[in-house]
């Protein structure tokens, strides 16, 4: 009999609950659901858990754990700690302590962790990297805008920022560098809203910027010294960029000018896969097998972006404007 793999999840909120009902359509078993906040498990369509140990008590293959990231340390290491394998959201802990925390006790358990930077996955992630070789790009650049929350909690950095570190950690596998960084809130004290940070992973020079604002914006820009790369997240597409194959040295006029912008651009096909989907599916198969499957994110490899978001939290700079309200555009006879 095909073996059903068994889930559990640690909090559910909107992610908690997109991941059970994922879950459950793959065919897999979501034992239970634990939240401390009982509004949460109303209407659950699973066995629900105020208290955590009893929902560890079930046994189940692998806890998800998809609360704040807060608590997502001291809810690991418990579950790693009874012998369960993890699956714990982006970003692993709040602070690189807690990252650290994580990292120890599965050391200590021998037990699996996976880290939900979800976008290694990414079709047009996984293309780019059939098609080109890391090393011969010199600069990249993500550019990653989300809706603005309810409330800033944790801070973009930690929210948007950390998958554009992950990303050129991932893609060019160096540990980064922080060159320079720049956080800007509305108040101090306050969560950040804007994030502009400076890396360098070996030879390579990366930039990712993160804000929160009224449009979803997810796009990565990499340049060698011969073409140029343009992947946008959602939807996954990826362009290819060559120059113009005749290109005057000096331009003289205005056509010249426009010639040297009349690259060779070639957009590819790309299989319509949903990330999250595949990181579900990867997950189970990474339980069969007793490993963490690449591209899957591990527990030491997202300690590497949890010691550069540290370091961006010493060294940047700090501004403090206030965010403008969102505009409503209306239309005018």
């Amino acid at each position: 009999m095909l073996r059903v793999e068994r889930f559990g999840i640690a909090g559910f909120g909107g992610r908690g609950r997109l991941i059970a009902r994922k879950l459950t359509d793959f065919g897999f078993d979501v034992v239970g659901v634990h939240d401390s906040n009982p509004a949460q498990l109303a209407n659950a369509q699973f066995r629900t858990f105020r208290d955590l140990d009893d929902l560890i008590k079930l046994d189940p293959d692998m806890l998800m754990v998809t609360s704040w990231p807060s608590s997502h340390a001291a809810m690991t290491e418990k579950a790693l700690e009874q012998g369960l394998d993890v699956f714990v959201e982006k970003p692993m802990g709040a602070s690189l302590a807690e990252s650290l925390q994580i990292v120890r006790a599965q050391r200590r358990a021998g037990r699996l962790v996976a880290v939900g930077y979800v976008e290694r996955l990414n079709p047009a992630i996984i293309k780019l990297q059939e098609i080109s070789d890391a090393a011969d790009v010199v600069s990249s650049r993500e550019i990653r805008i989300g809706l603005t929350p309810p409330t800033y909690e944790p801070g973009v950095l930690l929210d948007l920022g950390s998958h554009g570190i992950d990303m050129a950690h991932h893609l060019f596998a160096k540990e980064p560098k922080v060159r320079s960084a720049s956080l800007t809130a509305e108040e101090q004290g306050r969560p950040e809203y804007e994030c502009v940070i400076e890396l360098d992973l070996g030879d390579t020079h990366s930039y990712v910027e993160a804000r929160y604002g009224n449009i979803r914006r997810r796009r990565l820009e990499l340049e060698t010294d011969y073409e140029y790369y343009e992947i946008t997240y959602t939807p996954a597409s990826l362009k290819i960029g060559l120059p113009p194959p005749k290109l005057r040295k000096r331009p003289r006029n205005f056509e010249d000018l426009e010639q040297l912008s009349k690259n060779v651009e070639t957009t590819l096909d790309l299989p319509r896969k949903e990330p999250i989907n595949v990181m579900l599916q990867d997950l189970a198969e990474s339980l069969r097998k007793g490993s963490v499957m690449d591209p899957l994110c591990t527990a030491d490899q997202a300690l590497v972006t949890a010691k550069a978001i540290d370091e961006v939290k010493k060294t940047a700079t700090h501004r403090y404007v206030k965010k403008p309200a969102a505009r409503l555009e209306t239309e005018t006879e």
